[in-house]
């Protein structure tokens, strides 16, 4: 996961290494933009799958990759997010991720391996589609099906 998405993120103001991430069962990679009505619908339903998963024990992380068009609509998306983001100032890796995935649109909502590798892009139709638990069971399942060594060891 590091090769492609950096080694420490932010969550809350305060540094997060990918080594804690990998404690979370489930990663998702989040790209969005205040602007973007499209994102701003999906938001709630972020919110929910990200406390829901979480309440009990960390199942879930997701991280949030901005295509804000300027620090200021940057900083105000991220006040309204519990998970991590990278930096809005890692211009070079958001055009990195952006091409490694082949990402054309926003929202994307991608299902990470712990190696780095995008297993479902379509993780914004699962969540329109289903509950919490249906998501998060699919999701397990997909990461089980496809699995092979951890960066992590």
């Amino acid at each position: 996961m590091e090769n492609f998405l950096g080694s420490q993120f932010i969550k809350k103001n305060k540094l997060v290494q990918i080594e804690e991430i990998k404690n979370a069962d489930i990663v998702l990679l989040y790209v969005g933009a205040k602007w973007s009505g499209p994102c701003k619908k999906i938001l709630p339903y972020l919110k929910k799958l990200y406390d829901k998963s979480n309440r009990k024990q960390q199942v879930l992380e997701i991280i949030y990759l901005s295509c804000d068009k300027n620090e200021e609509d940057f900083n105000e998306a991220i006040d309204q997010m519990p998970w991590c983001y990278i930096s809005y100032k890692e211009q070079g890796l958001r055009e990195i991720i952006v091409r490694h995935y082949n990402l054309v649109g926003i929202p994307s909502l991608l299902l990470i391996s712990p190696w780095g590798n995008c297993v479902s892009s379509d993780c914004v139709t699962n969540l329109a589609a289903m509950t919490v638990s249906q998501c998060v069971e699919l999701w397990r399942n997909r990461l089980s099906e496809s699995s092979r060594p951890s960066l992590f060891g």
